[in-house]
């Protein structure tokens, strides 16, 4: 607007002169940057204001802005402000903060009046609530005036003045990974920084967790501290990284340790132990060992190649007992993850339990031995001594192995036993003596060494009777067995002929496990009278004991009939034999023994015979009939050393196995073993045949819940009577000299049956019992041509025959129902049983006369008599958990029952 004045027009303004903004940049005074002015100060446009830490409130302040501006001609200024805008550089800023400011002072100058406008306490923190970046801080100024429009400009021309800054982000240090523990003097792996804001400066190690020591600088700046720039480390170490983001401060990393283990030391142990005895015991302690003991070690070899067996014990000490052979031992030692170490080596040697005699020649007297008497895993050593170890009678020694040196000896007396776990080694000039009756069992498959004696009692003979021999050692020559046999009186027996045939003694060994019929020698003894005794022949065999599994081919080619025999210095279980030759051996098959005089009389069979059931004798003349042995558990019965006898078999091979071997003391060729077992669960009679003029047959009956009517393999045998006269029962077509049937019936009927080579008058009689049979009163002989029956366990019976084979004459019946071919009614109605343990009878509709109670060994437990109802009770103290039999007299008859109480 323009004034007159005086005839003069003045032209009215206001506006600028100079403007300022005024910083405080990282804690320092006020710094003054020119807008429109152009001083000494900072020139603000295209400044760069410099680089920041965000969230840094002190870094870069607002103080305020100094305005001088001027107005002229009237015109007046009324207000003044500064403008500021922070957005980040590269995009579109938001709306201006206006700081208004405050007069401050004036001065007239040539009808002008300059004034200055300031405010330098704003105090504002510019950097508040920016986050990392590159920022444009852009300003402007406006003053409010009354001429010119109202508004007076500093803006660069509109174009604003701008400086620039960087936000740098605050500084993470991260985490390094990862912790690890290595063994001392080895570098650990690669250590690695992350989640970290800023860059590396540095990496910093230290033997402090905290670092407040031994803290020292590592020249990285890389994310990744390597393991050759941490190089090999002795102890424990703690390393860090230090980060910094541009203008923030310095972080450190978290940090990790690196364990360091100190080196394994393996220790040593205490020193070795020897013993002469597998019964031992001892401690190992290990010292001087660094780090954890993991486990110790055993083993057979000194250097651990082999058998190395780990045993859990983390403990400096192991406490070893009972070692059976020469054993060594370690302890496992591991220092954190440092290698394994071992410790020295310690011993366990065990020396072999050597006989001295120091008392007597007892070998059960524990003084005789250096390391006590031998257990079965002990190795026993004989050596040269004037007093040598004998086996007693009743006692049974034990022995791992046995080695007999030179000028030493061992006996076993008759009765005496040896088990012995591996081998017997003998060697030359040594003995070991198992005499008459007694045993050597081994159980593991090992060979034998060196020369033995075993001798062996015959039967009693004549002098021209025969025995069926087996060796239980090899190499003994058949002819030297019995030199005093005639040459031509030893035989084999041929499969395909069905004869013994002659062989050359003096070109033949004794064959593991076959038999071989020797005559006996021609100075014992001669036949006198059926009243002398005849006389026993001592058998000594001279060779390598026997041992392990042995077979033995046999042929099938004719009638199957093979000689073979028991090839050990032990007895040997029939029911084992049998069951080991399942599918060898024909069923229907018994083991046939030669028990006959070489007689002109023949009034017997050759053969006894034997099954799993039973034993049948054939009373030779002169020896035992064995009828009084064979009782009890069959499962016990063996064939003792020496023994040859005849098997039927359908293939081959028969097969001898250490399994078998047994121990039984009895002195017989075949009897059964001191382990009787009278609870077996079998019910037997045997039946005598005889003639008037001596004449002799044996047949048995068993019962059995594992048998039946039919042929039973290993249980039933067929009749093998070469002799006069016959007996014998039938099932399936067989002739039986030995037949098992199921368990016992009182309705049961057997078919009896015989042969006889001259007509004449013979008797049929009870020769033994046991199980249920001695609990019955009963046992009828039915004779279907005579119409007659009798009572054996009260009598036998006589009568007259024709010559011949007769199946059809006799039945062997146990009630009057079966003799009067009745249904078995009264057995059907008559029933026991037992509740709240009460024994109850109810005969139903039939009446009761009388009732005895027996075990299963007969003997008679209680009995009640006159019982006259149909029903009976017992209420009286039993066996408990026991099979109990009943002998139930009815009005129709005998009834057993059985019932476990």
């Amino acid at each position: 607007m323009l004034i007159a004045t005086g005839g003069e027009a003045i032209a009215q303004s206001a506006g600028f002169n100079t403007t300022y903004i005024v910083l405080s940049i990282n804690n320092s005074s006020n710094l003054y940057y020119d807008l429109n002015a152009n001083t000494g100060n900072y020139d603000f446009n295209d400044a760069q204001l410099g680089a920041f830490c965000a969230g840094n409130t002190n870094a870069l302040i607002f103080k305020g802005a100094e305005h001088n501006v001027f107005k002229c001609n009237g015109c007046d200024l009324t207000s003044t402000r500064l403008y500021y805008r922070i957005y980040q550089t590269g995009t579109s800023g938001g709306a201006f903060v206006s700081n208004a400011l405050n007069y401050f002072s004036e001065n007239s100058s040539g009808g002008c009046v300059n004034q200055r406008w300031q405010k330098l306490d704003f105090n504002t923190n510019l950097l508040a609530g920016l986050s990392a970046g590159n920022y444009t801080f852009e300003v402007y100024s406006d003053a409010s005036i009354t001429c010119q429009g109202g508004t007076a400009y500093a803006s660069n021309n509109g174009a604003n003045y701008k400086a620039y800054f960087t936000v740098d982000a605050q500084t993470v240090g991260g985490t390094v990974s990862s912790a690890q523990t290595i063994c001392t003097g080895t570098a650990p792996a690669n250590l690695t920084l992350s989640g970290h804001t800023g860059s590396v400066v540095k990496w910093q190690r230290s033997t402090s967790a905290d670092f407040t020591s031994g803290v020292t600088d590592i020249a990285n700046t890389s994310t990744t501290l390597t393991s050759a720039q941490i190089g090999a480390l002795t102890q424990t170490t703690y390393f860090r990284a230090v980060v910094k983001s541009g203008m923030c401060s310095e972080q450190n990393s978290s940090s990790v340790a690196i364990t360091v283990n100190p080196q394994t030391v393996g220790g040593s142990l205490s020193s070795g132990f020897t013993f002469c005895t597998t019964s031992n015991s001892g401690t190992f302690t290990l010292t001087g060992h660094t780090g954890s003991i993991i486990r110790w070690e055993s083993a057979p070899v000194a250097d651990f190649t082999s058998g190395v067996v780990q045993i859990t014990n983390t403990t400096t000490s192991y406490n070893f007992s009972n070692v059976t052979q020469t054993t060594y031992y370690r302890a496992v030692v591991q220092s954190g993850v440092c290698a394994v170490q071992y410790s020295t080596v310690g011993s366990v040697t065990i020396n072999p339990n050597t006989w001295t005699g120091a008392v007597d020649n007892d070998w059960s007297n524990p003084g005789n031995w250096c390391g006590g008497v031998p257990s079965a895993d002990d190795d026993v050593v004989v050596n040269e001594n004037t007093v040598l170890p004998v086996i007693e009678s009743g006692v049974t020694a034990q022995a791992g192995s046995i080695t007999v040196l030179s000028n030493a000896g061992i006996t076993i007396e008759s009765g005496g036993n040896l088990i012995v776990t591996n081998a017997v080694d003998i060697e030359e000039g040594g003995e070991f003596i198992i005499e008459d009756n007694a045993n050597l069992i081994q159980v593991n498959d090992v060979a034998n060494t060196g020369t033995a004696n075993v001798t062996k009692l015959s039967s009693p003979l004549y002098r021209l009777d025969y025995t069926i021999w087996s060796a239980p050692v090899e190499g003994q020559n058949l002819l030297d067995f019995s030199p005093n046999t005639v040459p031509t009186r030893f035989y084999s027996y041929s499969e395909n002929l069905d004869i013994y045939t002659g062989l050359n003694p003096a070109v033949t060994d004794f064959e593991l496990g076959y038999g071989y019929l020797i005559r006996m020698p021609n100075n014992h003894p001669p036949f006198v009278s059926s009243e002398t005794p005849g006389v026993q022949w001592t058998g000594n065999f001279t060779g390598t004991l026997n041992n392990g599994e042995i077979t033995v081919s046999v042929a099938n080619t004719a009638n199957g009939f093979n000689m073979v025999g028991n090839p050990y210095p032990s007895p040997i279980n029939i029911h084992d034999f049998y069951t080991e030759n399942t599918g060898i051996i024909e069923p229907g098959s018994a083991l046939y023994f030669f028990r006959k005089r070489n007689d002109t009389s023949a009034t017997t069979s050759t053969y006894a015979t034997i099954t799993m059931a039973a034993y049948v004798a054939n009373e030779a003349p002169g020896g035992d009939t064995g009828s009084d042995t064979f009782t009890g558990n069959p499962a016990n019965w063996v064939i003792n050393p020496g023994q040859g006898f005849f098997v039927k078999v359908d293939s081959s091979p028969i097969v001898f196995n250490n399994s078998m071997r047994a121990i039984a003391n009895n002195g017989q060729f075949f009897r059964q073993a001191e382990n009787n077992n009278d609870d077996w669960a079998i019910s037997r009679l045997w039946l005598n045949f005889t003639g008037v003029n001596g004449e002799f047959s044996q047949a048995a009956i068993a019962y059995n819940a594992q048998t039946t009517t039919g042929i039973d393999y290993g249980w039933d045998g067929r009749s093998a009577n070469d002799g006069p006269i016959a007996l014998y029962t039938t099932a399936m077509g067989e002739n039986l000299s030995v037949q098992a049937r199921g368990e016992f019936a009182v309705q049961d009927v057997v078919l009896l049956g015989f042969s006889v080579s001259q007509a004449g008058t013979y008797t049929i009689a009870l020769n033994n019992l046991d199980g249920v049979f001695t609990a019955i009163d009963e046992i009828y002989l039915k004779d279907l041509e005579e119409q007659q029956v009798v009572n054996l366990k009260e009598t036998g019976y006589t009568f007259n025959s024709g010559a011949g084979q007769i199946n059809d004459r006799f039945e062997i019946v146990y009630s009057m129902e079966a003799l009067d071919n009745a249904a078995f009614a009264s057995a059907q109605n008559v029933v026991l049983y037992q509740k709240d343990g009460v024994i109850t009878i109810d005969a139903g509709s039939t009446q009761l006369h009388s009732v005895k109670v027996f075990d299963v060994h007969g003997r008679e437990i209680l009995e009640k008599k006159d019982i006259n109802t149909n029903t009976a009770i017992f209420t009286n103290a039993m066996p408990k958990n026991q099979l109990l039999i009943f002998s139930i007299i009815t009005e129709k008859g005998n009834v057993i029952k059985k019932i476990i109480n």
